[in-house]
This record gives C-alpha cells, sequence and structure tokens, in this order.
C-alpha cells in the first residue's frame, strides 16, 4: 500500500507500530488528553468502550497497561491547518482472532513545543475483503 509522505502525526505511528511505549509517551504534552476507543488485543478481541485519558502520567500507565501490539498503520489522508491535524488509513492487527484491520480517523492538537495535546481517534473493524474495497475505492482519487 503506498504511504503519504510526512504529517505532524507519523512520529506517534511510526511509534505504535514499532511498540515503543516510550517514545508514543515522549511525544505527548504533560496536560496531554487522549480519547479513543479501547483497542482489541489478543486476549480481548472484542472492540468496545472508550478510552479517556487525561494527563501525561495516567498517558503512561495507560500505554504500559495496554502493553506492545503488533500493529501496522497505513495512513492514506492527512490533513494540516494550524495545530490541528486530521488522519484517516487502515490499521493491520494480525495478532488479534477474527480481526485482520480497521479504519480509523483522528484528530490531534499540537502544543507551541510541538507536543501532542488532544488527541482522539476512531476504529472500526472491518473484513479483509471490506479492506480491499475501501484501497480499490480511492483510485477514484
Amino acid at each position: 500500500m503506498p504511504e503519504l509522505g510526512d504529517y505532524p502525526l507519523r512520529k506517534y505511528f511510526e511509534a505504535l507500530d514499532a511498540g515503543d511505549n516510550d517514545a508514543i509517551f515522549d511525544l505527548f504534552a504533560d496536560n496531554a488528553i487522549y480519547i479513543r476507543p479501547a483497542a482489541p488485543t489478543p486476549d480481548s478481541p472484542e472492540l468496545g468502550g472508550l478510552s479517556v485519558v487525561e494527563g501525561k502520567a495516567a498517558l503512561k500507565e495507560y500505554f504500559d497497561r495496554r502493553g506492545v501490539l503488533s500493529l501496522r498503520h497505513y495512513i492514506r489522508a492527512s490533513a494540516t491547518e494550524g495545530r490541528h491535524n486530521f488522519v484517516e488509513g487502515v490499521v493491520r492487527v494480525p495478532d488479534v482472532p477474527g480481526i485482520t484491520d480497521m479504519v480509523f480517523m483522528c484528530h490531534a492538537v499540537f502544543d507551541e513545543d510541538g507536543l501532542i495535546c488532544w488527541y482522539a481517534g476512531n476504529v472500526d473493524v472491518v473484513t479483509a475483503e471490506q479492506a480491499q474495497q475501501i484501497e480499490a475505492s480511492r483510485k477514484v482519487w
């Protein structure tokens, strides 16, 4: 799948894919707010609930508790306006039974130091066939 060039959230997705929770933690401001659906894991493959994490210490605890997930993000679109970055893509989740792909969209706001101070993401599980249809539909762009 072709990838986009540079965009503000690139380091965040690279750290997620590398399983580098320390690098993820370093990208957030002390007062960061992180909002996203609870991530599926090999032990708990269902997607549901909402995680709202406030503050850098709580964010570190969240990522440490979540552990390292085997993920690969493919970014399809990104738009930036001022301190806001919007991203849309597909994430491959090879280690979660019954889930291969998820589509996602997120919005992040960066502070004056370039750190993420607000992040909200949404994901939905799709079948491999649906992921292929989504990818094929991009040819109209």
